[in-house]
């Protein structure tokens, strides 16, 4: 089953704040039917990954329709010195190249092509392994798409930057609600900074542009609508694609797949229900930020002197950095939690939190606006500086305690004190959560039904399964073509074409070759009438306005609710790519001869003579049931490849006549383990007989088996 799935490749950087996004972005793509390899090194994820997931290399974890799994390498890097950076970019680039070439070609080997390459910023040389193996491949940008265009502007020179000689110069780019100063610009651009090489690896991004298809961004349209809307003008040879808040797009997908390798502390939402709503102050800077142990005695000794109750998040050193481990004062533990790790999103959305004390990088950024929660802003480096800016003077969510790393001050805990009471308490503080709450509901939103980033995830994922099916129609098409002249040359000429509704393209191979045509029709006829009254507008559908709009079609027997037409016409259907196919079939109809249709005159007579008159132009045939006219024919071919249990037909013999419940699901179908559950109570309440057909997961699949009670 997975080898006819779309398959995705997604490749990540080995930091948190790159995978969490990202592998937040492959459950969604999953989720919509596609099979999805998740890639990142062996060190320091690996093991971890393996562990929170219970998984193996290459084996599959059902998401939604499709299918995720996890792959990692080894980028020959020492991460006992994690401290030099230019080393592992080099040797995660080397190593990187070499090893997605060998796992494409692995699953070509396999049947299941890659069909798009995906990566985050930090290695942007997927970008180049992908134009070489002539892949389609797309981006995932995980800051803002402010510090997008920064990044734009300075790769392209369109902007003056600060230089070595000039270091103090502000940045004015087009459409940005402000003047960003010097210290305000992401700071890797800045000529004083010490991480030069990520400037570098992100320009790299930047300058290959032009060989990706696509950049998706992790913001949403209402947060930065100019910025978007210049961008893709700037920008037209590659699609720019805002589909966050993706922490938000991903609830709907399976929480059981983790990017987080940290221990989640689980006592901090217990902690959080106990108190009252707006109360706590929650203190986090993020995986990679380590601030210096004089800063942190300044905020706890802020914290402990505005009286407030807190959650702080205290991170152990990453392995491999000689750095000492924070201590926080011991009067401290009476007044708050402290954790190690918590689950971020959970606790943002919690009520007691009444403000985020954050470094601004733009996973918590996002999340916070996305919460309703105001934030008091410490950045250190990189975009948490551009991200604090924005916070402040254009969200208008945010309190700023400090400038950066760069600024190179402790903020004292004077300071502190006042700006996080400044965020809590008073009327500066009721504004300001005013504000978080309005961002809040601009981002449910935007990732609900109809909104800017579920319509434009939505033309991605499309557009990917559209490039799959144009490519079974630009193959069949001409295999179809080389079989006939085969039979042809071996006097054997075939003098009709039958296809089902999924490769309407058939009919135009025996259009061009002169052959006469016909379709076989494996739904209903009423199904049938559906789709040609919705081809050629002869009834109203639902619509994205209007979507609960119920369909009358004549010499029907009832009128279909919104619920009740087939559901691929319904625009909150995500395979609207199947709708796309059958509608060309209905387009194709005149140039068939007939349309054989597995049903009976006695069964949907109306219908069927109605849809005779609709379309004169070609013959309705009804001439089903299917499985019983082919009775007669030879039993030994065979298109169930499933065995069969001969064993049931002896016990149903030993059955009472009207006495068993048969059920099934079919081949594809899987239901919920929550719902044969409830069907398996039920069946038993009810106290009859039955036999149920339960599949084993495909082969291959790392889906758990459906269990049944033992009872």
């Amino acid at each position: 089953m997975e080898s006819s799935l779309t398959h995705v490749m997604l490749v990540s950087f080995p930091s948190q704040g790159h995978i969490n996004p990202l592998l937040r972005l492959g459950k969604l793509i999953a989720s919509k039917g596609l099979l999805v390899t998740f890639v990142t090194t062996e060190k320091p994820f690996g093991k971890k990954m393996r562990q929170a997931n219970e998984i193996q290399d290459g084996s599959l974890k059902p998401v939604g329709l499709g299918f995720l799994r996890f792959e990692f390498f080894d980028d020959g890097f020492s991460y006992d010195d994690v401290d030099n950076a230019g080393l592992l970019l080099t040797q995660l680039e080397v190593a990187g190249k070499r090893e997605i070439k060998i796992l494409v070609k692995r699953y070509e080997e396999k049947n299941q092509p890659v069909r798009c390459l995906l990566n985050n910023a930090f290695v942007s040389w997927v970008c180049d392994v992908a134009e070489e193996l002539q892949i389609p491949s797309a981006v995932l940008w995980v800051q803002s798409c402010a510090c997008f265009a920064a990044y734009y502007y300075y790769q392209n020179q369109l902007a003056k930057f600060p230089t070595k000689t000039e270091p103090e110069i502000d940045v004015e780019v087009p459409f940005m609600p402000l003047v960003l100063k010097h210290d305000e610009i992401p700071s890797f651009l800045h000529p004083s900074s010490p991480f030069s090489s990520f400037a570098d690896i992100i320009l790299q991004q930047i300058e290959r542009l032009p060989t990706t298809s696509s950049v998706l961004i992790d913001t949403f349209e209402e947060l930065e609508r100019d910025i978007i809307d210049h961008m893709s003008q700037v920008c037209p040879e590659v699609i720019i694609n805002p589909i966050g808040p993706l922490f938000m797009m991903a609830k709907t997908t399976s929480s059981d797949i983790k990017g987080d390798i940290s221990d989640s502390a689980n006592q901090c939402m217990d902690c959080l229900d106990s108190k009252e709503p707006s109360s706590i102050v929650y203190i986090s800077f993020g995986t990679i930020v380590h601030l210096k142990q004089e800063q942190i005695d300044e905020i706890a000794h802020g914290l402990l002197n505005s009286g407030l109750s807190f959650l702080w998040v205290v991170r152990p050193p990453m392995e491999g950095l000689s750095l000492a481990p924070h201590v926080l004062p011991q009067e401290l533990e009476d007044k708050g939690m402290i954790v190690e790790w918590c689950a971020q999103e959970r606790v943002l959305a919690h009520p007691a939190v009444a403000c985020f004390l954050s470094h601004c990088g733009w996973n918590s950024t996002v999340e916070a606006l996305s919460s309703g929660v105001p934030i008091v802003c410490l950045p250190q480096w990189g975009d948490q500086v551009t991200n604090a800016v924005y916070l402040v003077d254009v969200f208008k969510t945010g309190v700023r305690l400090g400038r950066g790393e760069a600024d190179e001050k402790i903020v004292s805990r004077e300071v502190v004190t006042e700006k996080l009471l400044e965020a809590t308490v008073g009327e500066k503080a009721v504004e300001l959560r005013e504000n978080a709450r309005r961002w809040k509901k601009e981002a449910e939103a935007t990732v609900g039904y109809g909104g800017s980033s579920d319509k434009n995830f939505g033309e991605f994922v499309d557009n990917k399964l559209s490039k799959l099916i144009q490519r079974l129609e630009v193959a069949g098409k001409r295999e179809i073509k080389n079989l006939v002249k085969r039979y042809e040359d071996k006097k054997q000429p075939v003098r009709c074409i039958i296809n089902n509704a999924f490769v309407p393209w058939v009919c135009d191979v025996a259009d061009k070759l002169q052959i006469p045509s016909s379709v076989l029709w494996v739904q209903s006829c009423a199904c049938l009438t559906a789709y040609y009254y919705n081809q050629n507008q002869l009834a109203k559908f639902p619509t994205k306005t209007e979507p609960e709009i119920n369909v009358e079609v004549p010499f029907m027997p009832l009128v279909l609710k919104h619920d009740e037409i087939p559901s691929f016409l319904h625009p909150s259907c995500q395979y609207s790519i199947f709708a796309d196919l059958i509608l060309q079939q209905i387009k194709r109809l005149p140039k068939t001869s007939s349309v054989l249709i597995d049903t009976f005159e006695e069964l949907e007579r109306d219908i069927i003579d109605h849809m005779s008159q609709l379309c004169p132009e070609v013959i309705i045939n009804p001439i089903g049931p299917l499985f019983m006219m082919a009775k007669t024919t030879s039993s030994d071919i065979k298109g169930d490849i499933s065995d069969s249990a001969n064993q049931c037909m002896e016990w149903l013999d030993s059955k009472e006549p009207s006495s068993i419940v048969y059920i099934s699901f079919g081949t594809v179908v899987h239901v919920k383990q929550e719902q044969i559950d409830e069907i398996a109570h039920g069946l038993l309440n009810s106290g009859l007989s039955f036999l149920w057909v339960v599949r084993p997961p495909t082969e291959g699949l790392s889906r758990a088996p459906h269990v049944l009670p033992r009872e």
